[in-house]
């Protein structure tokens, strides 16, 4: 087989790999293939910088995804809002947050289990806000901070996520503490 064709099917292959039309496994076994197993040194520098960019976007959105919704918090909670405009504010942040949790997944290939992580957090901080704000009932505050916490783990033992079971049961023994004091 000729060069160019070697190198068409190449750059299909990685182009399959690379928007995942291929399992991963199969796209290695069929460049090492067709490249006899030389793989260039300029390949697996791309792949290395591709994986550091990819890293970088995912600290990014965490960050991102982290600092939008207590910035909302900090606004509704220190100034007089009233309650439409708390309700648009609050609509807002959830939106926006599932709109970048979706991005981050679809186009930049964030590990689901951070997406869920940083969204389910952000819905506890909305949550703690509009109890706040209207529910002055002290029981009903406890069951409803308990029993979202008490999800998190169900969804934590479910999908195997060590680390939102960990912060599900610091949820607990704080909200215990606080419930002491």
């Amino acid at each position: 087989m000729d060069w160019q064709r070697k190198a068409i099917i190449v750059s299909e292959i990685k182009y399959w790999k690379d928007n995942r039309l291929l399992p991963e496994a199969y796209c290695d076994y069929l460049l090492a293939l067709y490249t006899k197993g030389e793989e260039d040194e300029q390949a697996a520098g791309l792949t290395e910088n591709k994986k550091r960019q990819s890293e970088i976007i995912t600290l990014l959105f965490i960050l991102l995804n982290a600092l939008i919704t207590p910035i909302v918090a900090f606004i509704i909670i220190y100034s007089n809002l009233n309650f439409g405009s708390i309700i648009l504010l609050l609509s807002i942040t959830f939106l926006i947050t599932a709109a970048l949790s979706i991005i981050a997944w679809k186009r930049y290939r964030i590990n689901l289990k951070y997406i869920l992580l940083v969204f389910l957090l952000n819905l506890f901080i909305l949550t703690l806000i509009v109890i706040y704000q209207w529910i002055t009932q002290y029981w009903l505050i406890i069951t409803i901070i308990f029993g979202q916490l008490l999800l998190w783990i169900i969804l934590g033992f479910k999908q195997k996520n060590l680390l939102l079971i960990l912060l599900a049961l610091f949820g607990f023994i704080i909200g215990f503490i606080a419930f002491l004091f």
